[in-house]
């Protein structure tokens, strides 16, 4: 029943996604809407693989339990690029939650990771408009990443 499920996910999130991710150069509000939907597809994911009836939305789970939680689950590895990228998303939302704050270096980090071994792996952003376009790209590619792996970790 729950393989009918990994299409329905999969195409509500990447239809979210697309909406939602803002199309603006501001680097803030581009990291904490990713952020916000990448928590979304990490709480479709959890529910889809738990075996007991949880809602996973009402837990008080952080967004950092929720990455652990996948790997726990066996969908990610620590070493992956995806749940690397999702430690980093979840420093940089801290970082402007708590100190207003954005450590360039970490975003710079951030696309180095996700765009690792594609044809944007060299791209180096200039000022703050060219980081916030690689993070609105970056956040439909690592959710189609981890969505890709529902077939496989529902088997």
């Amino acid at each position: 029943m729950k393989h009918g499920l990994v299409s329905l996910v999969t195409n509500n999130t990447l239809k979210l996604i697309n909406e939602n991710v803002p199309k603006t150069n501001n680097l803030e509000l581009v990291i904490l809407k990713g952020h916000i939907l990448l928590e979304y597809l990490m709480n479709q994911i959890i529910d889809l693989k738990s075996r007991k009836e949880y809602n996973i939305k009402e837990s008080t789970f952080s967004f950092n339990q929720k990455s652990d939680i996948l790997i726990i689950l066996n969908v990610l590895n620590q070493k992956s690029r995806q749940y690397q990228c999702l430690k980093i998303i979840n420093k940089l939302r801290n970082q402007i939650a708590h100190s207003f704050t954005i450590d360039l270096t970490l975003v710079d980090k951030l696309i180095q990771v996700g765009f690792k071994d594609t044809s944007l792996e060299n791209i180096t952003p200039k000022n703050d408009s060219e980081r916030a376009k690689a993070i609105r790209d970056l956040i439909p590619f690592l959710s189609g990443m981890i969505t890709a792996l529902l077939p496989r970790i529902l088997k």
